[in-house]
C-alpha cells in the first residue's frame, strides 16, 4: 500500500515539470498504462505513478479547456467589455472605495456558459456594499489569468490557477451594472454580525483572521512583524485551529452526555435508542459537524480543507479500529488531498505544512527517549523546546526556497507564541465566533479576552521584529548552502557523527559557498529586462553589483513594481544595494517604483532629470562614465537644446538614452523616445548595438526602419504588459523587426529576459522558457 501511494504521489509531482499541458490523448494513454500495470502483479505497485500523472494532467486540461468549452477566444476576449451575470463567491476584500472578489460567471453577453467561469474582479467606486452571495449583472473588462514572471517574485499566475481562477478584470462604470439578488451566504451574515462586535483596533484584524480566515484587514506593518518573527502560520486557519475545535467539541459532547439524567428516560423509546447508541460515535459525529461548520466559516481555504481531510481520516481509522504506521497515515492524507484538490501541489502552504508534519514525526522518533521526564511540566518544556528548535532549523530550506528570507528570531517567537495562542488566543477567538449569533454579550466578553492575550503576545513579537538582524534575505547560493547544512544535520541525527566531524563538514560547506558566491569571471556581466507589465525596469549586473535603469510602475492602490519585482529579484541575486539608478523620464510606468525603492534600498548614485528625485547627476548627451569596466554613454537628451522642434515639450522625447558596452557587445536602452528623436540620434551618435531595448514598448510612434537599420541589433527586447490596452507592441512595429530579420522577445509572453555576456559570447534566456518552464506557472 505504501509503495503504491508513493508512486502515485511521485507521478503527480513529476507531472508538474512538463513545460506545457499535453493533449488529452496523452492523459488517456497514461490511464491505459495504469490499467495495464494493474493487471501485471509484479509491477502493480508502480501503476500508481501513471494514475498520478493522469489525474493531475486531466485537471490541467480541464482548466485550460474552459475557454473552448464556452466558445470563447482568449486572444479577443480582452478587446471589449462584456455584460456578465454571476455570483460573488468570496468575501469581498475592501480597501477604501475599492473591492476585490471572486465572481462565478454564468452568462456572458446574455449567453449562458456551458461551464461557469471563475473571475477575479476589481470594482472601484461601488454604489453599495458588496457581499458574498449577491448576484450581479456587471459590465466587465477582463483578460485571461496572467502574472509577472521574475525570479524571486510572487507568481500570481500560479496562485490564480491554484484557485481555479480563469481570468482577471475590472468593472466598467455603466448603467447596466445591476444587483439581481441580495441574498447573503450564512458565512457573510455571520461575519457581518461578528464585525459589529469587535472594537476598531489594529489587533482586531488578527481576530478576524483567527475566526474567519479573513486576513485582508491585516496591515502591511502587521504582516512585517509576522514575517520577521516567522509566525504567519499562527493566523492562518489550519490543523492547529481545527484540531482545537474538534477536540473541544468532542470532549464537550462527552461531558454533556455524562451529566444528562438519562436514567429518567431509560424505559422510553428515546432512552432505549440512546442506550443502543455508542456515546463516542455520537461525540465523533458531533465533532465532525462542528469542525465542518468552522471550516465553512473559514471559507474552505486550502489549509482548512487539508486539515479536514486529515481529521476525517483520523476519525475514520478510529471508528474502524485500524492501526496504521505514521508513514502510511501521512501518505493516505496526501493521497486524499491531492485527489480532492490536485492543484494543491503548487501551493506553498501545502508543502510547508506537510514538511512540518514530517519534521515533527522525525523529532519524536529520534528524541523520544530524551524527552522522557518524571515530571509532566519538565516533559512539556523539553518537548516544546526540542520541537520548536527542530522546526526552526529543519524548516529553513523550504522557507528560504519559497520566500528568499529566513527569520533568525523564529525560535524565540514561536516558543512563546505557539503555546500561548494554543491555550488562550485561538480558543477564545473561536468561542467568540461561535457565540456571536446567540449572545452579543458573551461574544464581546470572549473578544475582550482574546484582545488581551493578543496584545501581550504582540508586544513580544514587535520587540523581536524590531531587531536589525531579525530577518535575513537569502540569495540562491545561500539557499543551496542551507539545503546542504540541513541535510548534514539530518544525517547526523540518523547516524552517529562526532561534533568535530559535523563542524568540519559545516565549515567546508560554508567555505565552498562563499567561494562560489564570490567567484565571477571579470568579463562576465548580464542584463535582465524584468517583467514589470506595461513599463520598464532593466537590471545590469556584474561582480554581484547592480545598476538599474527605470523602476517600473506604481498604482493608486499601493501596488508597485519595486515591491513586486525589483526588490524580490535583488534578494534572489543576493544584492542589497544599487550602485546606480538611472531614470529615463518621470512617467509613472518608468519611475513609479522609485519612491518605494529609495525607501527600502540603499541607492548610491541617482541619475535623473527630474528635480524631485534628488539626483546626483543629470542625464545629458555627451556624458559618460566607467562602471566595473563597462562604458556607459549618455546619448540623449540634449539639455542645452533650446526646445528645438519642441523636443523638450514631450516627456517621452526627453528620455535618457544610454548605451552600455564592454568592448565586444553593447546594449542600447532607449526609454520612450519617438521616431523624431531616433532621427536626431542617427545624425549625432553612433548607435549600433548588439541588443536593443525597444523604444516606447513597441509603440507605432517609434522603431523607425532607418533607426533599426542603424542600430542593427542581434536581439531586440520589448517590455510590455500582457494584452495591454494600447496593444503594444503594435503589429506594424512587429512587422518592421520581422522584415529586418531581427530576433525579438517580449516580456509579456516570455517573462523576464536575461542576456549574458562573456567576451565575444552572448546568451539569451527567458523566465518562462528557460528558468521556470513549467505549465502551472505559465
Amino acid at each position: 500500500m505504501e509503495r503504491w501511494l508513493i508512486t502515485f504521489l511521485l507521478g503527480a509531482i513529476l507531472s508538474l515539470f512538463l513545460p506545457i499541458v499535453p493533449a488529452l490523448f496523452h492523459v488517456f494513454l497514461s490511464l491505459i498504462i495504469f490499467c495495464a500495470f494493474v493487471c501485471l502483479k509484479n509491477v502493480r505497485f508502480f501503476s500508481g505513478f501513471f494514475l498520478g500523472v493522469a489525474w493531475i494532467l486531466w485537471h490541467a486540461v480541464q482548466y485550460s479547456g474552459q475557454w473552448q468549452d464556452n466558445d470563447l477566444d482568449k486572444a479577443t476576449f480582452s478587446s471589449t467589455a462584456h455584460l456578465v451575470q454571476g455570483e460573488i463567491v468570496s468575501i469581498p476584500n475592501q480597501k477604501l472605495d475599492t473591492y476585490r472578489f471572486n465572481f462565478k460567471t454564468h452568462n456572458i453577453d446574455k449567453v449562458k456558459l456551458n461551464r461557469p467561469m471563475l473571475v477575479r474582479i476589481r470594482w472601484d467606486d461601488v454604489p453599495i456594499t458588496l457581499a458574498q452571495g449577491q448576484q450581479w449583472q456587471i459590465k466587465l473588462k477582463a483578460k485571461p489569468a496572467n502574472g509577472l514572471a521574475n525570479p524571486g517574485g510572487f507568481n500570481y499566475q500560479t496562485w490564480l490557477r491554484q484557485k481555479n481562477i480563469l481570468a482577471t478584470g475590472y468593472v466598467v462604470a455603466s448603467d447596466e451594472n445591476l444587483l439581481l439578488t441580495d441574498t447573503l451566504t450564512i458565512r457573510q451574515q455571520w461575519l457581518n454580525t461578528f464585525k459589529h462586535l469587535i472594537p476598531q483596533e489594529p489587533l482586531s484584524a488578527l481576530i478576524l483572521a483567527l475566526g474567519f480566515g479573513e486576513r485582508s484587514q491585516i496591515s502591511p506593518a502587521q504582516w512585517q512583524v509576522l514575517k520577521a518573527t516567522g509566525t504567519q502560520h499562527l493566523i492562518a486557519i489550519s490543523g492547529l485551529h481545527l484540531g482545537l475545535v474538534a477536540s473541544f467539541s468532542f470532549m464537550s459532547f462527552i461531558a454533556l452526555l455524562r451529566r444528562l439524567p438519562l436514567h429518567l428516560i431509560n424505559h422510553t423509546r428515546t432512552g432505549r435508542g440512546l442506550n443502543k447508541c455508542n456515546a463516542r460515535m455520537l461525540a465523533i459525529l458531533f465533532s465532525c459537524l462542528i469542525t465542518l461548520l468552522y471550516a465553512y466559516l473559514a471559507g474552505f481555504s486550502v489549509p482548512t480543507v487539508r486539515a479536514i481531510v486529515m481529521l476525517l481520516l483520523y476519525w475514520g481509522l478510529r471508528i474502524l479500529g485500524a492501526k496504521i504506521t505514521p508513514t502510511l497515515g501521512v501518505l493516505l492524507a496526501l493521497f486524499f488531498i491531492v485527489t480532492l484538490e490536485p492543484f494543491n501541489l503548487f501551493n506553498v502552504s501545502f508543502w510547508l505544512s506537510f514538511y512540518a508534519l514530517i519534521v515533527i514525526f522525525f523529532i519524536f522518533w529520534r528524541f523520544s527517549s530524551w524527552l522522557d521526564s518524571p515530571l509532566k511540566v519538565g516533559k512539556f518544556i523539553k518537548t516544546l523546546l526540542v520541537l520548536q528548535l527542530g522546526l526552526s532549523v529543519l524548516m529553513l530550506p523550504i522557507v528560504a526556497f519559497f520566500s528568499q528570507q529566513i527569520s533568525l528570531v523564529s525560535f524565540l517567537a514561536n516558543v512563546f507564541a505557539v503555546p500561548l495562542m494554543s491555550v488562550t488566543s485561538i480558543p477564545l477567538s473561536l468561542l467568540a465566533v461561535f457565540s456571536a449569533p446567540f449572545s452579543a454579550h458573551v461574544s464581546t466578553f470572549f473578544i475582550e479576552l482574546t484582545m488581551l492575550s493578543l496584545s501581550l503576545l504582540w508586544r513580544w513579537l514587535s520587540y523581536l521584529s524590531e531587531q536589525s538582524w531579525a530577518l535575513m534575505n537569502i540569495s540562491f547560493v545561500q539557499m543551496s548552502a542551507i539545503f546542504l547544512l540541513v541535510f548534514i544535520v539530518i544525517i547526523s541525527c540518523l547516524i552517529k557523527i562526532r561534533l568535530t566531524g559535523i563542524c568540519t563538514i559545516v565549515s567546508l560547506i560554508v567555505a565552498t559557498s562563499l567561494y562560489l558566491f564570490n567567484r565571477s569571471a571579470p568579463e562576465r556581466w548580464q542584463v535582465s529586462v524584468l517583467d514589470v507589465g506595461q513599463g520598464l525596469a532593466v537590471a545590469v549586473e556584474k561582480n554581484h553589483r547592480m545598476l538599474l535603469y527605470d523602476t517600473g510602475a506604481s498604482f493608486p492602490s499601493g501596488f508597485n513594481m519595486a515591491d513586486a519585482a525589483i526588490i524580490p529579484y535583488m534578494r534572489y541575486q543576493g544584492i542589497n544595494q544599487l550602485e546606480h539608478v538611472i531614470i529615463s523620464h518621470s512617467d509613472t510606468d518608468h519611475a513609479g517604483g522609485f519612491p518605494v525603492l529609495a525607501q527600502q534600498i540603499t541607492l548610491k548614485h541617482i541619475i535623473a532629470n527630474d528635480a524631485e528625485m534628488s539626483a546626483d547627476a543629470l542625464c545629458q548627451q555627451g556624458q559618460q562614465f566607467i562602471w566595473q569596466g563597462l562604458q556607459i554613454k549618455m546619448l540623449w537628451p540634449k539639455l542645452d537644446d533650446k526646445n528645438v522642434d519642441n523636443f523638450s515639450r514631450q516627456k517621452n522625447d526627453q528620455s535618457c538614452v544610454i548605451q552600455i558596452s564592454d568592448g565586444h557587445h553593447s546594449v542600447l536602452l532607449s526609454g520612450d523616445i519617438s521616431s523624431r528623436v531616433e532621427k536626431r540620434l542617427l545624425k549625432e551618435q553612433a548607435i549600433a548595438s548588439s541588443v536593443l531595448i525597444v523604444p516606447h514598448h513597441g509603440s507605432k510612434s517609434s522603431s523607425s526602419i532607418a533607426f533599426l537599420r542603424s542600430v542593427a541589433p542581434d536581439v531586440a527586447v520589448f517590455s510590455s504588459g500582457y494584452l495591454n490596452r494600447w496593444q503594444m507592441p503594435t503589429q506594424t512595429v512587429l512587422q518592421r523587426y520581422q522584415s529586418l530579420s531581427i530576433p525579438h522577445y517580449n516580456t509579456s509572453e516570455s517573462g523576464m529576459i536575461r542576456l549574458r555576456f562573456a567576451g565575444p559570447n552572448m546568451d539569451v534566456e527567458s523566465y518562462r522558457e528557460d528558468i521556470w518552464p513549467y505549465w502551472f506557472a505559465n
